[in-house]
């Protein structure tokens, strides 16, 4: 199992093309915010980033690899039903 955790996410990091920069500038954005103003678009950037797991789970599930497919079905409706709105 823990090897299919680690092609999924190795892979998601590829697959999701988020880079370290990418990631700083959001970081960065939200460290000029407080309050009210920080709220809305921290939601944003966490339902961006569920739906891209969401989304490689998705194409990982179509894996010819057991384990790999075991682990997304395992944790997919999860991911689903924890989703920010």
């Amino acid at each position: 199992m823990w090897v299919a955790k680690q092609e999924i996410l190795v892979k998601g990091q590829i697959m999701l093309g988020t880079s370290e920069v990418e990631v700083s500038d959001s970081i960065e954005r939200l460290r000029a915010l407080f309050g009210a103003e920080f709220d809305k678009p921290y939601l944003e950037v966490v339902r961006e980033d569920q739906l891209k797991v969401i989304s490689l789970f998705h194409e990982a599930g179509k894996s010819s690899d057991k384990q790999i497919r075991t682990f997304v079905n395992r944790y997919l409706k999860m991911l689903k039903k924890s989703i920010c709105i």
